[in-house]
């Protein structure tokens, strides 16, 4: 049975933006193991008990990874590997960190209701229309700027009875040393392997200490990758997602994502 926010992006006056790509951030150190096996294999999940599972966001690297406010080597630092949508077969989608609504880490507003009101897995073009409806184009969506909200709830018709969407509305628009830029990232779960052959793989943004490796390079672009290099320093991981995020932008707007 549809949930709320599945029934709500199902509307015909919903429209759909443009597509973007998948994002999976790891270790720059376990992205060199997924480039020399050409897999990326679901690990078993502490929110989805039992199951093994891999995590992607739609269009926008917010993953973040323990430990982060540690001084940190290359090796150890966030890497992304970007890949085609409509290649990777979906288990779930959220409109938000499914392990942050499950561990309570976002406001009493929003995790006082149940998790699979939000599930919109069956809604088609999901992950587009809630860019349209809540963001208006890629573009806002990647810098987390949601419509107008007058517009938002004339447009849609939003009333007092659609709690769940109030709420996540009110969720972007929502500020804590406890959430960040995962508040509102579509999370997409796969349960199968990731093939770096097949799976549409555009990107993978590393560290760029890996460049030096000709053997590691002519693996990645094999698989189609433009391979994008960011500079260390001896910084704290949370630092380079700032440097992160200008590179992905910057390769979207050669693709025509974002402007």
């Amino acid at each position: 049975m549809d949930g709320p926010l599945a029934k709500f992006l199902s509307k015909n006056s919903i429209l759909s933006s443009i597509a973007m790509p998948l994002v999976h951030t790891t270790s720059a150190y376990s992205a060199k193991r997924i480039i020399q096996g050409g897999l990326i294999k679901p690990q078993l999940c502490d929110t989805f008990q039992n199951e093994r599972l891999t995590y992607l966001f739609y269009g926008r690297p917010s993953y973040k990874r323990m430990g982060e406010s540690q001084l940190a080597k290359y090796w150890e630092l966030p890497s992304l590997f970007v890949m085609d949508y409509e290649k990777i077969s979906t288990k779930r989608i959220y409109p938000f960190d499914s392990g942050a609504f499950a561990s309570r880490r976002y406001p009493e507003f929003i995790n006082m209701m149940d998790m699979q009101d939000f599930e919109v897995t069956s809604a088609l073009t999901a992950p587009q229309r809630l860019v349209a409806s809540f963001f208006v184009d890629t573009n806002r969506y990647f810098r987390l700027n949601p419509r107008d909200k007058r517009d938002f709830n004339i447009r849609y018709e939003i009333s007092a009875t659609d709690e769940e969407i109030q709420a996540l509305y009110e969720l972007i628009l929502s500020y804590s040393d406890k959430i960040d830029d995962r508040r509102f990232a579509i999370e997409i779960q796969t349960e199968a392997d990731i093939d770096l052959k097949t799976c549409g793989l555009m990107a993978i943004i590393i560290p760029e200490e890996y460049c030096e490796s000709d053997e590691l390079m002519a693996l990645a672009e094999k698989n189609g990758a433009e391979v994008i290099p960011y500079p260390t320093y001896s910084l704290k991981q949370e630092m380079y997602y700032h440097a992160i995020y200008n590179c992905l932008f910057e390769f979207y707007k050669t693709k025509g994502l974002v402007r």
